[in-house]
């Protein structure tokens, strides 16, 4: 980038980004291979995710929001979180325990099917599991 001030010298600028890459791993319990079956009547499932920057494990968690899609229909459908949010959580935000994100998802609100829980940081997905409820 070049510009010229009012002396008419003409400076260059540069600018640098740093892109930090973050990717959540899903813990139990939750299977990573999908196969978690979960009864609707149990009340509560557990949604925890560990985290990685710039592929190093990190405890340095930014803050991060849930969102969950019922996939087991022809169209995918996005559930309000007001539908599985629980006293103990704050919205669609995650809490830090330790060294992991963790939120307790209403299950019985939801019914049967098959559901992909997401985990955005600042708007971005950076981990996904998926379960069923019967």
């Amino acid at each position: 980038m070049s510009s010229t001030d009012s002396l008419g010298a003409s400076a260059n600028k540069s600018v640098t980004y740093t892109v930090v890459q973050y990717i959540a791993f899903v813990q139990q319990p939750i299977n990573p291979d999908s196969s978690s079956v979960f009864k609707a009547s149990r009340g509560v499932v557990p949604i925890k995710f560990t985290l990685t920057q710039n592929g190093v494990d990190t405890c340095a968690l930014p803050a991060a929001t849930i969102a969950l899609t019922l996939t087991s229909g022809a169209t995918p459908v996005a559930i309000d979180e007001s539908v599985y949010v629980m006293s103990a959580d704050s919205g669609p935000n995650f809490r830090i325990s330790g060294c992991q994100y963790v939120y307790n998802l209403a299950a019985s609100p939801l019914g049967a099917g098959i559901y992909r829980v997401d985990i955005k940081i600042s708007g971005v997905v950076v981990g996904s599991a998926v379960f069923a409820l019967r």
